[in-house]
């Protein structure tokens, strides 16, 4: 991938990724796979969650970092651009934008996600 992706992704995709997350909600979520919630944390996941709405696409989008991020540091090109291509996919076909936002991009949720898919696209050319 070389130092074009990496210095594209630390400058500007990493961030774009990042306004796409709750962080509090994604530590919420790992703590429910896990099944380590309190009720009071179950109670504050369900009132993050019921403001979101795409809370599994953030979750895609967490794994998505991660992933690129292990691969960069450990030099397996082919994990971080199979990352980006599946959640890059996503964002790209018209029934998520139908299915998930009913063609209504004004929520800046709806918006940071439409700002990702742009520069994925724009890491995948390199």
């Amino acid at each position: 991938m070389g130092t074009n992706f990496s210095y594209k992704w630390d400058t500007e995709v990493r961030q774009l990724a990042k306004k796409c997350i709750n962080i509090e909600f994604m530590e919420l979520f790992h703590k429910a796979e896990r099944e380590t919630m309190k009720s009071e944390e179950e109670q504050r996941f369900k009132e993050i969650a019921e403001t979101l709405k795409d809370p599994y696409g953030m979750w895609y989008i967490s794994q998505m970092i991660w992933q690129v991020e292990h691969g960069l540091a450990d030099d397996r090109d082919y994990q971080s651009k199979l990352a980006i291509a599946q959640v890059h996919a996503c964002l790209s076909s018209d029934s998520y934008l139908q299915n998930v936002w009913n063609n209504d991009t004004s929520s800046e949720e709806c918006q940071n996600m439409m700002k990702l898919k742009e520069g994925l696209g724009k890491l995948l050319k390199l």
